[in-house]
């Protein structure tokens, strides 16, 4: 993660994965639509790569992957670096974990 941009006393609790091959992503909202890359993933959050990243502890929600396949999550903003930014995730439905739990076991 780099030398990232993290609140005073925050400390990360899970860990992520980093996807060999990133997976394209949007942040999807009410004046938001941007392309973005997810380069790391956990269950609880991911690191993501984008042009033009959201706020600091701004909700945002994701669309990852594409198709049939794709999924959304909502979550908040909770680091940013050079690179991207790190999203933690709120409550996610059976069928967001099991497809975040496969996008770790593959990569």
């Amino acid at each position: 993660m780099g030398s990232g941009t993290y609140p005073l006393g925050t400390r990360l609790r899970h860990s992520l994965t980093v996807i060999n091959s990133p997976i394209a992503g949007r942040i999807v909202g009410a004046e938001r639509d941007d392309h973005c890359l997810v380069m790391k993933v956990g269950v609880g959050g991911a690191f993501l790569a984008c042009e033009h990243p959201p706020a600091y502890g701004e909700r945002v929600r994701l669309r990852i992957g594409a198709g049939s396949s794709a999924f959304e999550v909502d979550g908040t903003v909770r680091w940013l670096d050079a690179g991207g930014f790190g999203v933690q995730f709120g409550m996610t439905g059976a069928r967001e974990t099991a497809a975040l739990a496969r996008l770790v076991q593959a990569a």
